[in-house]
């Protein structure tokens, strides 16, 4: 394990590996700005890379969210051959990192503020560049990314009482993203992603590229973080819709189950 300033992260991990041992990088999201030049090239075949307090994360004394904890994920996708993974719960955590052990790709682990609760949504191990549905649904498609899950969830529990059956999507890996999983939400027609990350260079972007490379039409929406004007201390994800009551509220505007005016 590795604790190394972030302008050195990449050159430090090819050093261990060299040296025969099994690079952790430990890194805090809001310096990953700092850290990407030295990434950018690449990071050791198997290097795992802990990105921590990504998301509604403040540093002491920080009366702002800083960047690079909105954007982090854009960042990382810039990484040649590195593959992002978003853990929904600790024990998703735990299996993702485990898997990093037995590929030779490196692997960045995304841990959030979020509660790491022992929700049991992981039945089976995680796949590389695999996600997995938790839901099944023929109306529409909910496609989370790490704390979003759970949430997701629970507003499809809402929907239903709306006789709405909606797909729920643990997507697990950014990058790769799962093409399958993709094809079957598009599927529903319409398709909502839920992140705790901006809304440029994250899940969203992904989906609507992924979507049109592989030429299939659906009718998009995004919840995700903004990235002005700068997000102040104690922001909750709720002011966002980024909670069960917003995502199940972003997917009746989707379907046009209420007017846009139920949301100013």
């Amino acid at each position: 394990a590795l604790a190394i300033a972030p302008e050195r992260a990449g050159s430090a991990a090819w050093g261990v590996h060299q040296a025969g041992f099994f690079p952790v990088l430990a890194l805090s999201a809001g310096d990953i700005g700092r850290a990407l030049q030295d990434l950018l090239p690449g990071l050791p075949p198997g290097c795992l890379l802990l990105i921590l307090e990504a998301g509604l994360c403040w540093e002491n004394g920080q009366s702002h969210l800083a960047p690079s904890r909105l954007r982090d994920l854009a960042l990382l996708r810039q990484v040649h051959g590195l593959a992002l993974a978003c853990p929904a719960d600790v024990l998703e955590a735990e299996q993702l990192v485990q898997l990093s052990f037995s590929t030779q790709t490196p692997v960045a682990v995304r841990l959030t503020q979020a509660p790491a609760v022992l929700t049991g949504l992981s039945k089976g191990p995680a796949q590389a560049g695999r996600s997995h549905c938790l839901r099944p649904g023929q109306h529409a498609a909910i496609l989370a990314l790490g704390p979003m899950v759970y949430a997701s969830l629970l507003a499809a529990e809402s929907l239903a009482s709306w006789g709405l059956e909606c797909q729920v999507w643990d997507i697990r890996f950014l990058k790769p993203i799962d093409r399958e999983a993709l094809e079957q939400a598009s599927v529903t027609g319409h398709i909502l992603t839920v992140e705790e990350h901006c809304l440029q260079g994250g899940l969203a972007t992904m989906v609507l590229e992924t979507l049109s490379q592989l030429e299939l039409s659906a009718k998009v929406q995004h919840l995700a973080l903004p990235t002005t004007p700068p997000i102040p201390k104690g922001t909750t994800g709720e002011e966002f819709g980024l909670d069960a009551d917003g995502i199940q509220k972003a997917m009746r505007k989707l379907l046009g189950l209420v007017s846009p005016d139920d949301f100013a």
